[in-house]
């Protein structure tokens, strides 16, 4: 995690933020899931913006956050040792932006 402290209104290079969500039962698909955890890189905005940004972009997609887990500046120094999750921060060093649902069963809750 990267030590480097921003202002709220400050552009963050890349972000991580994890986001507790759950299936939206008004969408239009069968609720398999529990739940997701869902991974968000998001690349220049700032802390807020990045937020609405990963909240929109789940709802969109048939789901609904629930809970913003935790979120921080991540820099390529920090998939140097530890390389989980190094593939979507380059990604999103491209696309601006990448998603990753990690889901539970249908049966169990994400946490």
């Amino acid at each position: 995690m990267s030590k480097t402290k921003y202002s709220e209104h400050e552009r963050i290079p890349m972000q991580y933020l994890i986001i507790d969500a759950a299936q939206d039962p008004t969408f239009a698909h069968d609720k398999v899931y529990g739940g997701a955890m869902v991974g968000c890189w998001i690349k220049n905005q700032t802390k807020t913006n990045a937020y609405l940004i990963a909240k929109g972009w789940i709802e969109n997609h048939g789901w609904v956050s629930l809970s913003l887990e935790d979120q921080y500046p991540v820099t390529e120094e920090d998939y140097k040792v530890k390389s989980e999750g190094k593939r979507y921060f380059e990604q999103a060093l491209i696309d601006d932006e990448v998603f990753v649902f990690y889901t539970s069963p249908k049966d169990e809750k994400t946490k």
